[in-house]
């Protein structure tokens, strides 16, 4: 029996989503996702064929100073609305027990304002331990170390909107 793991946090921009989320797509991870001592951060990440990861079925690469390497899938994509991939290969401690994951970041419409919303659920191998792996998985790594990591890293695209939306109108 599989062990599915869920995890979801949620920021509020003030923007309206669709200038958001044409923001997020076009952003590589190392533009936005946070770091710190438990979070390695990207060194570098790379489209298979090029271009960016923003067509259903593009592949990406994600290489992290942690030597960490973790392939993602775009596996749904809603102009304006929401994008959803798969990743798989993780190595690191911990998360390593897990399979794959299954994510997505989606944006929604809250009066003047966009709530971007952004689920995890991650798939456990199965195996000798795998609820004690479970427990250890959620306690430890989602409800914790993620969960932060999933703050810190949506209040980053809050601030990178925000910035391009401020610079945007200067320009204009």
């Amino acid at each position: 029996m599989a062990h599915v793991l869920t995890i979801t946090e949620q920021y509020r921009i003030t923007a309206d989503p669709k200038t958001c989320f044409d923001i997020f797509i076009n952003l590589r991870p190392e533009e936005f996702l946070h770091t710190d001592a438990l979070i390695a951060a990207v060194e570098s990440s790379s489209v298979n064929g090029g271009g960016l990861f923003n067509q259903v079925g593009a592949m990406q690469t994600i290489r992290f100073t942690d030597r960490a390497v973790i392939e993602e899938t775009l596996t749904e994509l809603v102009p304006g609305r929401k994008m959803g991939y798969r990743g798989r290969g993780f190595t690191q401690p911990i998360v390593g027990w897990a399979e794959f994951a299954d994510a997505s970041f989606e944006f929604l419409s809250d009066r003047d304002s966009t709530i971007v919303v952004w689920n995890y659920a991650f798939t456990l191998r199965d195996g000798p331990f795998v609820s004690v792996k479970a427990l250890v998985f959620e306690q430890l790594f989602l409800n914790v170390v993620y969960r932060r990591f999933m703050k810190k890293t949506l209040k980053n695209l809050a601030k990178i909107v925000t910035l391009r939306l401020t610079v945007g109108s200067a320009r204009g």
